[in-house]
């Protein structure tokens, strides 16, 4: 077997078993509403990205989905519900090369009105807050 058929057999196993790390913040439920989509990459270098989004008036941040994908480390997945803030953190020692998506979902606050106008609130308001961190590797639990 030659060495560029091994590198390619080797590249193909390694593409399929990248690793997947699922950080739930909150609980999610069907009459939740997608307010912030943030996707990205985090660079050998870079040890700590900070991502943040803005939830719009007359909404409650209810539930914050983050997915990492990265080939070799675990990162450090924390929410700072104060200020909307995902920090994905990696040690010195870790490969940090990474593509992150950030999901965050909330439901209409009834009877809200925002200071341009009426804003009508349609089923009912989700589940209380609750901001336990629940996570998922490659589909376990």
């Amino acid at each position: 077997m030659s060495s560029q058929t091994i590198l390619v057999v080797c590249v193909l196993f390694l593409a399929q078993n990248a690793l997947c790390v699922v950080f739930e913040f909150g609980k999610d439920h069907p009459s939740l509403e997608v307010v912030a989509h943030r996707h990205g990459e985090i660079s050998l270098i870079e040890k700590v990205k900070y991502i943040s989004f803005t939830v719009p008036v007359c909404y409650s941040l209810q539930y914050v989905r983050v997915q990492v994908d990265n080939l070799i480390s675990n990162p450090s997945v924390k929410f700072n519900k104060a200020t909307n803030t995902v920090i994905v953190s990696y040690q010195l020692w870790q490969n940090s090369l990474s593509i992150y998506d950030v999901t965050a979902r909330a439901s209409r606050i009834f009877g809200c009105t925002p200071p341009w106008g009426t804003l009508k609130a349609e089923g009912p308001v989700g589940p209380s807050l609750n901001w336990n961190e629940h996570v998922i590797i490659n589909g376990v639990n």
